[in-house]
């Protein structure tokens, strides 16, 4: 069986096992959806709230970039280069719970002119995503 799918985007739907019975939430426009001059990002995550023990896979298109990582007060910083034109899914895979559900995890995005910062919330049943578009 697929996952259910929310999004009908092709980068979405090559998403692996890992997703089978987790649904993928809808890109909000107004607050999931960042734009960029240029695609050499830099991707950082943290917890900016109580540190709850909140173990979670950050993926970016198809590619785990931060995996099985418990999110600290620190960020953890990822750099990545797309090409312009290219669009790119930031998808938070939540592998536990914490001691506070849901698994609340922030995410900022720079491409050293423009800097923009979101919190992805996601459940065992559900896996919450942003989406880049690269000018």
């Amino acid at each position: 069986p697929q996952p259910k799918e929310i999004i009908k985007d092709d980068m979405l739907k090559k998403q692996g096992k890992e997703w089978i019975g987790r649904r993928v939430l809808p890109v909000d426009s107004l607050t999931n959806q960042m734009t960029f001059a240029n695609g050499n990002l830099t991707i950082r995550v943290w917890d900016d709230k109580i540190i709850d023990g909140d173990i979670v896979s950050i993926y970016v298109n198809d590619s785990c970039a931060v995996c099985n990582y418990e999110l600290k007060a620190n960020p953890r910083e990822v750099k990545m280069k797309f090409e312009k034109g290219s669009v790119v899914y930031i998808l938070l895979h939540a592998h536990n719970l914490g001691t506070i559900p849901p698994n609340t995890a922030n995410v900022s995005v720079t491409d050293g002119i423009t800097q923009t910062k979101i919190e992805l919330k996601s459940t065992m049943y559900e896996s919450a995503v942003a989406k880049i578009v690269i000018k």
